[in-house]
């Protein structure tokens, strides 16, 4: 029986790494576009707080100050979806990281056995040879005693 391909499964796990790396590397960018956008949000929240507490200051209409109050309890909930999302996508990166720590250490341990086996083949095709010239020098003993 023709003996097992291991690189086929060694090019197998690479692209799965790859793959890996590449779902990581886009989890960190929406982690990293979220972290801006909160950052941005949290700016615009206090900057609108600043704004409600100078127009208060100055005195302002009923109507103006229910807009303020609004404005303020929207950007508030915003910036809580935002954290929250940024929070699943903190855990989705994480997840990514173990499938990328998994799918590394299944490649190596592969590369590993590959290694074993081919020092394996090396050793078994060495006590081939070794057989082959010792009976090739009982052979011509057996001739030359003849």
């Amino acid at each position: 029986m023709k003996p097992f391909k291991l690189q086929t499964v060694l090019e197998h796990r690479q692209r799965l790494e790859d793959m890996a790396q590449q779902k990581l590397a886009q989890a960190r960018m929406v982690e990293e576009a979220l972290c801006d956008e909160q950052t941005l949000a949290q700016k615009e929240l206090e900057d609108l707080c600043d704004e409600y507490a100078q127009r208060q200051a100055r005195g302002m209409l009923s109507h103006e100050f229910m807009l303020y109050e609004n404005r303020v309890e929207h950007q508030r909930n915003h910036l809580k979806q935002l954290e929250w999302a940024r929070k699943k996508a903190q855990d989705f990166v994480r997840a990514c990281r173990e499938e990328l720590g998994e799918a590394s250490q299944n490649k190596h341990l592969l590369a590993k056995l590959k290694e074993k086996r081919i020092a394996e083949q090396q050793q078994e095709l060495k006590y081939k040879e070794m057989n082959e010239l010792d009976e090739m020098t009982i052979l011509r003993q057996f001739e030359e005693d003849l």
